[in-house]
């Protein structure tokens, strides 16, 4: 009977506790709470993140205090009235496309801005630092606009100038783009100065330019005035101006000369460039045969010596003789380590022989070979336009140069550095 009356107690208190409200029904449990959108603060409370669980928030957060922190670094305070926040919506949708969107307006005589960002672990994170340090920036003008005026338009920031800032307060985004704005400067690719002071809009992505007008607020800030000059442009369009490029000429050279401003701009960017290693004339002596049979080489690995100075594709179909691996992998080994310290074109040529040598010398198929070589070569007429058109631009540098140009020391020195390693080649 003992059993029965011990399943009898536990049938009862088990329909009791059936009866009770449930911990499940009352309140969900501790990690889906977390997973529930919540409206989070910064540690400043200048930023607040919407539409996202509590910790992924907590991250954008802090993101923004970051790119803030980086905005002040460069521009000073940036202007937040008491109970003034930057909101940041987030959001997590499946099947949307990613989406970073900034927008500012007016409402009852107080500016709001907002910037969205949809599915964010898909979000381009370079994109998402321009599009908040836009807002940010801006606010520097709308702080010295007339209040009548900004709230029918409240002032938005040139984006050149925005990328410029935003990518020089990166370590990253900074040398990344010095170096890719020096390789398009030297063969005349860069963008004009007065064309890059218009770019008030630029699209969303990684474009070319942007390298530009990182280099270019280089160079602004280089001025005797440093950042103060870019502050003096952020006021002229809080009092209804647009900075063109006479505008910038005055403050750079003291006359609005665009064209002697850019020549100015074309030796700061020379006087940088001493500093740095560039390509002349006599490395591209140095890879000029590349793609050609050294005898020496051949005379050493053993191979007939008629074949010297042909095409390196005259080995395909010798690939089954015994001194063709002995050459291809001393000329594959030759061509990685001369190329040691050059710039990233000359390693890429070089490397995209090496790796023709490296398939001859493992006796792949002639239609595999053919592939390599056809893909070294198209990267060697690539190359050598490259040189062509830089030694052009170089000319035309050496004669835009004047004795009276504030940097015209600067760019001698840089064409004597190039003429002089050419000697030694």
């Amino acid at each position: 009977m003992k059993p029965v009356r011990g399943f009898v107690c536990s049938a009862a208190l088990a329909g009791l506790l059936l009866l009770l409200p449930s911990a499940q029904s009352e309140e969900p449990p501790r990690q889906q709470r977390l997973q529930q959108p919540r409206t989070t603060f910064s540690s400043s409370r200048r930023f607040v993140v919407e539409g996202l669980p509590m910790g992924r928030a907590t991250e954008v957060a802090q993101w923004a205090e970051s790119v803030a922190d980086r905005v002040t670094s460069r521009l000073g305070a940036i202007p937040f009235g008491p109970g003034e926040t930057l909101v940041i919506e987030g959001s997590n949708v499946a099947g949307l496309e990613p989406l970073i969107h900034a927008g500012q307006g007016c409402r009852e005589g107080v500016v709001w801005q907002k910037l969205t960002l949809r599915n964010l672990e898909q979000l381009d994170a370079e994109q998402a630092d321009e599009m908040l340090g836009n807002l940010l920036i801006s606010r520097f003008i709308q702080a010295l606009q007339d209040p009548s005026a900004r709230c029918l338009a409240p002032g938005r920031a040139p984006d050149w100038m925005v990328v410029g800032l935003i990518h020089n307060s990166s370590t990253e985004l900074r040398a990344r783009d010095r170096g890719s704005a020096f390789r398009r400067w030297s063969v005349d690719e860069m963008e004009p100065l007065s064309d890059l002071l218009g770019r008030f809009f630029m699209p969303p992505g990684r474009w070319p330019e942007k390298a530009d007008a990182t280099l270019l607020v280089a160079w602004l800030v280089d001025s005797s005035r440093g950042v103060a000059l870019l502050g003096d442009a952020l006021r002229a369009q809080a009092q209804g101006q647009t900075p063109d490029g006479a505008w910038w000429a005055m403050r750079m050279i003291g006359a609005p000369d665009i064209a002697r401003a850019e020549r100015e701009w074309d030796l700061w960017i020379a006087e940088q460039q001493e500093r740095s290693r560039v390509w002349s004339a006599g490395d591209a002596r140095a890879l000029a045969n590349i793609h050609r049979i050294p005898l020496s080489a051949l005379e050493a690995a053993g191979g007939p010596t008629e074949l010297a100075d042909l095409p390196l594709s005259e080995m395909i179909g010798r690939r089954h003789e015994a001194w063709v691996r002995s050459l291809a992998v001393r000329l594959a080994l030759r061509y990685r380590l001369e190329t040691i310290g050059l710039e990233e074109e000359a390693v890429n040529l070089a490397k995209q022989y090496a790796r023709f040598l490296d398939a001859l010398a493992i006796q792949n198929s002639a239609r595999a070979l053919r592939a390599e070589w056809k893909a070294a070569e198209e990267r060697r007429v690539s190359f050598e336009a490259m040189v062509d058109a830089r030694r052009r631009y170089l000319d035309s540098l050496e004669a835009r140069v004047r004795p009276e140009d504030v940097n015209a020391a600067a760019a001698r020195r840089f064409l004597d550095a190039i003429e002089a390693r050419d000697e030694k080649r």
